[in-house]
């Protein structure tokens, strides 16, 4: 399982990433909306750079401008190094909904032979619905091999 700590000290601003996935138990919608809810929204929390548009262009002006755009690479980095975190979670998170949606729907008890080719076409005429699309895409499909 990957580790998703962090040794930032100044992260406060940011929410903590858990260093453990949800568990979660219950038939498949529970277990989704339990693991959707748990994902961590990124972007909300990206700084903003500053605007380069000067009312004035004299030297004060312009050195105050350097100093919000230092300030803002060092938070930009900051928040780089927090959401890549925060990406690897998601990512964890999404893999588990996947296992849940594979074995609910069946998907281990197909010929490991097709496997792939069916979770592929279940994957690619379900996904744009979300995941509960996808699960009924593959309980179509798996039940082909009943």
């Amino acid at each position: 399982m990957p580790s998703f700590t962090t040794n930032f000290t100044s992260m406060s601003k940011y929410p903590t990433v858990p260093t453990e996935l949800p568990n979660v138990f219950g038939d498949f919608q529970t277990a989704l909306v339990a693991l959707e809810t748990a994902k961590i929204g990124i972007y909300k929390f990206r700084p903003v750079k500053p605007s380069n548009k000067l009312s004035e262009h004299t030297a004060t002006a312009m050195r105050k401008l350097a100093d919000e755009l230092e300030a803002y690479e060092s938070e930009r980095a900051e928040f780089d190094y927090w959401a890549t975190t925060a990406r690897d979670y998601n990512a964890a998170i999404d893999q588990k909904i996947e296992d849940t949606v594979k074995r609910d729907a069946g998907f281990y008890k197909i010929p490991e032979l097709y496997r792939d080719k069916v979770w592929r076409k279940a994957w690619a005429d379900g996904h744009s619905g979300g995941w509960s699309e996808v699960f009924g895409q593959l309980c179509e499909l798996v039940d082909i091999f009943q």
